[in-house]
């Protein structure tokens, strides 16, 4: 997960979308960052999913950067 949110931070950064295509065509959702499975006995999900806007989730992948993946991953930053 850690990747594919490099690669898509790498993505907003280098603005390689097209706004217009999203802006008609996505839906984003805020990602449960506590998922607590196979932490908890009985786990459930107590809360739901969250539907925001682009800017939102462009502050959501932010902290993402080439570096931050490769040392969650072991992928090269230059290969994000």
């Amino acid at each position: 997960l850690a990747l594919a949110n490099g690669i898509a931070h790498v993505i907003v950064r280098d603005k390689l979308y097209d706004q217009k295509f999203i802006d008609q065509n996505t839906i984003f959702k805020k990602a449960k960052t506590d998922i607590g499975y196979g932490v908890e006995d009985n786990f459930s999900f107590k809360d739901k999913e969250e539907v925001i806007d682009f800017a939102a989730y462009k502050k959501m992948i932010a902290e993402y950067t080439p570096q931050k993946v490769e040392e969650i991953s072991g992928v090269p930053a230059k290969t994000v």
